[in-house]
């Protein structure tokens, strides 16, 4: 939501938010730390919009989709 580019290790829900090269980057877990080097220094240069690709997963919008499946 800050509109930076992620880069983060394949673990919990990042798969789920993050698409890999699109709207971030993801590394398995056992990265070499020059392979997360390496994709820190592309995301540097990332002039894409991001914010825009997560606004859906908002808490406000994720809490209008459970009250609608309750109600």
């Amino acid at each position: 939501m800050a509109n930076i580019f992620p880069v983060v290790s394949d673990t919990g829900l990042a798969r789920d938010v993050i698409n890999h090269g699109k709207n971030g980057f993801i590394f398995p877990v056992d990265a070499e730390v020059g392979q997360i080097c390496d994709l820190i220094r592309q995301a540097k240069d990332k002039t894409e919009n991001i914010r825009k690709t997560v606004e859906e997963l908002s808490w406000e919008n994720f809490s209008n989709k459970v009250i609608s499946f309750i109600s």
